[in-house]
This record gives C-alpha cells, structure tokens and sequence, in this order.
C-alpha cells in the first residue's frame, strides 16, 4: 500500500476515499515553538481552500502538489508564489447528492410554510447572511414585479431571529418565509425544492451551495467575484451583489416555465461532472504521478 503525507484542514468525501488504497499520514501545521525553532512540513500533497497566509504559503512551498479547488485560487498562489502551474491542480468542491422524495419533502415544506401549489421557490442560504449578500438579495426579490413565487430564507434561529426585524421595511406579506435550521434540519431538503437560487456573496472563495443547487436542478445567480462562477454561465454570472439586471432576468425565468427548465437540467448535468468518485479518480491519477 502506498505511503502518502497529506496537509488538509477538514477531511472530506475525497480523503475518505482515499483511505481505503493508500496508507495516509495526515500533517498538522507546526506550533508557535515548531516555527521558532524552523520546523516545516513536507506534504506530498496539499488541499488549500481559504485564505493564502505566511503559513499556509509555507506550506505550499514544500508541497510536490498543491489542490486547490479553483483556478480563481490556482491563479493566487502563482502571483505570490515562483511554483510550475503543473504543480497546482483544480478539483471543484465535491456534491454529492442526496436521495430525496422531492415531491413528499416539498407537500411536506409548503404545507409547514403554508405556500400556494403552484409557486415557484427563490432561495437564499448561507453561513454568513451579511457577506453573502442577504440585503441585496431583499432588494433583488423587492424589485421583482412575478408574483408567482415565494421567497425562502434558511439559517441557523439567531440569523433568522436577527433578520426577521430587518425585514419589516420591505413589507413583502407572503412573500417571503424564514425558515429557521431548528425547525427543518436537513439543508438538502430545501434545496431540493428550489427553483432558483440567488447569492449575490461578496466573498472571494468557491460557494460550494452554489454546485449543491445546481445538483438538485436549480437554477443559480452567483456574483462574478466569487470563484463559483467558473462553472456557471454568463446569464447566471452578476457583475457585482447590485447587479441591476438580475431581477429583470429572474422575472423572465418566472414567466418563462420552459427556459427555466431547460437551466435546470443543464446545471444538473454540469453538477454531476463533480462527484467523489470523479475526484477521486483525478486526485488518484495525481498520487500515481509523484
């Protein structure tokens, strides 16, 4: 079995396949002492997705090969670092779908947030509600002139809480639902019954939700700052969180039942081009190389 040193800050899907072909040491980033007495690490791989700092570019250093999961990220590294582009590799965050009933999950969902049958379902998560754009996400939903959705808002209760009192201006009525983690635990649920994702982040790294939408056919509209956008399209790409045009192509969307199927299905097809096995394959073929 083949010996691999690896520097990884959260083990995922990709690791945990691994583990059953390779004999995986995992490295920890030296201590405060550690450095002060000149101690590194050399991995042979290194999974870099955050923020490029000293340690981190130390790390990377004395990497043979460093995955990153953008070439957004790649691109970074090379303006600061003297590194071969060979030695970098793009494998997108892995989504792997999970089996839901959607038509159960979604009687279940409209019936708990008491929407009509027909609508069509808008949808903002995230972590971080500020950052990731929520108030222009409000004012997006506020300029759309469709009635013939509802807005879903999901979070953990103190996000919910906290925005349920920002809300009140734009006096939406119905047409928007908070919906709070504590009451509707399973992420992938929402998503399932989404038509349309919105994220108008003003965050640079990779929004993994925006490949989970696309996994459960959804159509998405992701700020062309964030890395994300390199496995959308131009339509689905906003120029900044403010993007004047977005709701114009929303409303089109929500009147035109056919377009917004077709999206659909072709993001479907793309997100499935990024699952653990197609990653493992590639990160496989990287191991064999060294």
């Amino acid at each position: 079995m083949k010996k691999i040193k690896i520097y990884i800050k959260k083990q995922n899907s990709l690791i945990h396949g691994l583990k059953r072909d390779y004999a995986i040491e995992f490295l920890k980033k030296p201590s405060f002492l550690g450095k002060l007495i000149g101690k590194s690490i050399n991995p042979d791989i290194c999974f870099h997705n955050g923020v490029l700092n000293n340690d981190m570019i130390d790390i990377i250093k004395n990497s043979k090969k460093i995955i990153v999961p953008s070439f957004g990220s790649q691109k970074e590294i090379l303006s600061q670092l003297q590194l071969d582009v060979n030695q970098i590799e793009v494998i997108y965050p892995i989504v792997d779908i999970e089996e839901i009933d959607k038509k159960a999950v979604k009687k279940e969902l409209f019936e708990e947030l008491d929407i009509p049958k027909k609508r069509k379902i808008i949808l903002f998560t995230a972590k971080n509600f500020k950052s990731n754009g929520i108030k222009e996400f409000m004012d997006i939903i506020a300029s759309l002139t469709s009635d013939n959705f509802t807005a879903i808002v999901y979070g953990n209760e103190r996000q919910i809480n906290n925005l349920k009192f920002q809300i009140e201006k734009y006096q939406f009525g119905d047409k928007v639902k908070l919906l709070s983690s504590s009451v509707v635990s399973s992420l992938s649920s929402v998503f399932s019954i989404a038509d349309i994702f919105i994220l108008p982040t003003h965050t640079k790294l990779f929004a993994t939700n925006i490949l989970r939408a696309m996994s459960y056919k959804t159509a998405v509209f992701v700020t062309s700052n964030n890395d994300s956008r390199e496995v959308v399209d131009v339509f689905a790409t906003m120029s900044s969180p403010n993007d004047q045009t977005v709701p114009f192509k929303i409303d089109a969307l929500l009147q035109r039942n056919d377009d917004l199927k077709l999206i659909k299905k072709q993001n479907y097809k793309i997100a499935k081009k990024f699952g653990s096995k197609a990653g493992i394959e590639k990160i496989v073929k990287i191991i064999d190389s060294l």
